[in-house]
């Protein structure tokens, strides 16, 4: 069975701008994607945030992250942010409303695992994904798949 993943923006903003904390890990666990030894869902909200990170990095350019969104697209799941989500995230407390929606996006997707280099991920209260970086990840999958 594949193993089903979330992806937070800073796992894509890790593969797209150069010299990020996590930029080796993420880019092992994107060419697993591509290999389909895993399956990875990613928001259209993701999109959007990394083109205005990207717009607004030096050395970054828009053309190239136009053209690695267009690879990307190919072999992820692109799911909106949508009224349920934003509808959990406002029911629950915790201070961080974009990791609660996104948290909700993950869960109602089904995915196993949220990878995010945000340590302090929280996902909205009784629905259960793991949270993990892109280096923990790695390092848990080591041996379960052809890394």
């Amino acid at each position: 069975m594949i193993t089903k993943v979330f992806l937070d923006t800073n796992v894509l903003l890790d593969v797209l701008t150069p010299g990020r904390r996590y930029e080796e890990d993420s880019r092992i666990i994107f060419d697993q994607i591509r290999l389909h030894h895993l399956e990875a869902v990613l928001t259209t909200q993701s999109i959007t945030d990394a083109s205005y990170v990207i717009q607004h990095t030096p050395g970054c350019s828009p053309r190239l992250f136009r053209e690695s969104i267009r690879t990307l697209l190919r072999i992820v799941n692109l799911e909106p942010v949508g009224a349920f989500q934003i509808q959990d995230a406002l029911n629950d407390e915790a201070p961080d409303f974009e990791d609660l929606a996104l948290g909700s996006c993950a869960y109602a997707s089904a995915c196993e695992y949220i990878i995010t280099g945000d340590e302090h991920f929280l996902c909205p209260k009784g629905m259960q994904v793991s949270v993990m970086t892109p280096s923990a990840f790695v390092e848990k999958m080591r041996g379960k798949i052809d890394l």
